[in-house]
């Protein structure tokens, strides 16, 4: 079984982050610049520049194609969002945020288990250090509860079980 973690940007991710029992890691967006990551998942390339000093071990991936002007530095793999559709289509495509698109990703990295971390699902706040970013889809009023439906459709179509951590509870 490979387990892969998916850091994303949320508050929680810094009280929740622990990869010690996955194989690999892919961050979202601004998580790059917080976490140690194998793939970075980026939905507009823009977010690469606002993190020079982010660097994944392995590659990036994205929805656009002419995301090296960004970050020239970065001598990674580069898949392209469209190459890695597992999932039925939802207004006509499978996805519209980075998270999904991660899930995939994951499925074809060889997940069978996907940690999710930093996914709040809630509010528009992000980690310490994650710049915010104000793109179409984070300014929808359903955003969470698209990415929510989004996620599980990917994961299901893509046969992965979704583990979300959250901060545990005050005593």
């Amino acid at each position: 079984m490979t387990r892969i973690a998916i850091a994303c940007p949320g508050p929680s991710l810094l009280y929740t982050y622990d990869h010690l029992s996955d194989d690999l890691t892919l961050a979202i967006n601004g998580a790059a610049a917080l976490v140690p990551h194998d793939w970075w998942c980026v939905g507009d390339a823009v977010v690469l520049k606002w993190y020079p000093h982010a660097v994944p071990l392995q590659g990036v991936y994205t929805q656009d194609t002419w995301w090296s002007r960004y970050r020239p530095d970065l001598r990674v793999e580069h898949l392209h969002w469209d190459t890695l559709r597992c999932a039925p289509p939802h207004h006509g495509q499978p996805w519209d945020t980075t998270l999904p698109a991660a899930i995939a990703l994951a499925a074809h990295l060889g997940a069978t288990h996907v940690d999710l971390y930093g996914c709040d699902w809630q509010g528009g706040d992000y980690a310490p250090g994650v710049l915010a970013y104000d793109g179409p889809a984070d300014l929808r009023p359903n955003r969470w509860q698209t990415e929510q439906i989004q996620a599980y459709r990917v994961a299901e179509a893509c046969r992965l079980t979704l583990t979300r951590h959250l901060p545990k509870a005050a005593p």
